[in-house]
């Protein structure tokens, strides 16, 4: 594997790739994971994340805080949560989970690639452990 030709395309989020560039991970996945025959998109993913983690050393970061939730009651009124959402966590080439955590108020967190959809953004990090995660704006406050 060419690390020099990896780095270039790890600075980037995932969905900005190009063919050629998901070509460059695809086969430095088969030769790093000596994996035999069709790399699916989500452990292309994983690769990627897993790539990220290891070589790239300043990762940019964002503070993530749970979004806070109006409940409009029977009379009118309403009242404002700010639960502690529970978040998964995962690692590996096959995406094992390794536990969760609860995020009481706000933290920041190392970014690896973010996914901007149409009625949301989602940001994939990595928790203090060193696992992976993912949230989405819909349930989670944060700017990137």
């Amino acid at each position: 594997m060419n690390t020099e030709e990896l780095l270039p395309i790890l600075e980037k989020d995932y969905q900005e790739f190009t063919p050629g560039e998901l070509n460059v991970l695809r086969n430095a996945t088969r030769e790093k994971y000596h994996w035999q025959g069709q790399v699916e998109a989500e452990t292309l993913l994983q690769s990627y994340l897993l790539f990220k983690r290891r070589l790239i050393t300043n990762l940019e970061t964002v503070f993530i805080e749970p979004r806070h939730q109006n409940h409009c009651g029977v009379f009118g009124g309403i009242h404002v949560t700010n639960d502690s959402p529970l978040i998964h966590t995962w690692d590996g080439i096959k995406k094992e989970p390794t536990g969760s955590f609860e995020l009481r108020g706000g933290e920041w967190f190392g970014v690896l690639t973010v996914f901007y959809f149409d009625e949301e953004t989602e940001v994939v990090c990595l928790s203090h452990e060193g696992h992976f995660f993912r949230v989405s704006s819909k349930r989670f406050s944060f700017s990137i």
